[in-house]
């Protein structure tokens, strides 16, 4: 049997898209830097709600200390371990949308957006207990003011698109998952708190052609008019021809049929 011809056993090809569509596509999505977006979000938003000797670090909680040699030992230190970053398939938009300037005007076209949630792990670590639950009771009160991050700490992408970055935070699901996270760690648990962002991907806008901004209609009255059809030139006068059928209303006689009971006559006699 020769096998390259049997279509049983062999790979199943994909059409893959064109390689012009495929870089183009590439070239939307390579710009987006959402990640460090919101860490830089979260900075910006706690910062005023920590004690102004704090130190706050993306680190894992196994790692050292993030402040350089000399440091005040005393100070606390937060840590926003992003430890799973996960797609929310139920949100994906899948048409295009406009992208519209303050006066509402089509300034470009941008391709269907993606939000992923991103869990962090949040842990305090300093002197004594008390100071570690005080600094993570100042990020929890902050947290549960604020369902979305402000605009004024957005930058980038985020603050570009307009659309909200949502914040969860002590969630019983993302509590469980938080806690499995510091386990496999290695390091000694204490108190913690899980956060969940939810932040949009969008790719880079398309730009689209600047709309008209105004009619102009030249009506030159300086040109000569044509001159006027001679009589070679006038069209014909059309004469339509009346034709009328006359239907024929008498009845046709019927046409004898072999074979029904007629009989034709041999003698010059009548049929019977």
């Amino acid at each position: 049997m020769d096998l390259e011809s049997c279509p049983i056993g062999q790979p199943v090809t994909t059409p893959w898209a064109p390689d012009h569509a495929y870089r183009a596509a590439l070239e939307r999505w390579k710009s987006c830097r959402m990640l460090h977006e919101v860490d830089q979000a979260l900075r910006a938003f706690l910062a005023p709600h920590l004690p102004q000797d704090a130190t706050l670090t993306f680190q894992s909680p196994a790692d050292g200390d993030p402040r350089p040699p000399g440091g005040a030992g005393q100070a606390p230190v937060v840590h926003l371990f992003m430890y799973q970053v996960c797609e929310d398939p139920t949100r994906r938009n899948a048409s295009w949308t406009d992208v519209r300037d303050g006066s509402r005007t089509v300034i470009g076209r941008r391709d269907s957006s993606r939000r992923y949630q991103l869990s962090y792990l949040v842990t305090c670590r300093a002197a004594t207990a008390a100071v570690e639950h005080e600094t993570l009771g100042q990020i929890l009160a902050a947290f549960a003011g604020a369902d979305v991050l402000p605009a004024t700490c957005l930058s980038g992408s985020l603050a570009e698109c307009r659309l909200p970055v949502e914040l969860v935070a002590g969630s019983p699901a993302g509590t469980e998952s938080a806690r499995g996270a510091w386990a496999s760690l290695g390091a000694a648990q204490g108190a913690f708190l899980d956060l969940t962002v939810s932040a949009p991907l969008v790719p880079a806008t398309l730009d689209v052609a600047s709309p008209a901004a105004g009619l102009h209609f030249d009506f030159n009255t300086d040109a000569t008019p044509p001159p006027a059809p001679g009589p070679a030139e006038t069209a014909t006068e059309r004469r339509f021809t009346t034709v009328r059928v006359r239907e024929n209303r008498s009845p046709l006689p019927p046409r004898p049929v072999k074979g029904a009971g007629i009989e034709e006559p041999h003698d010059g006699g009548t049929a019977r």
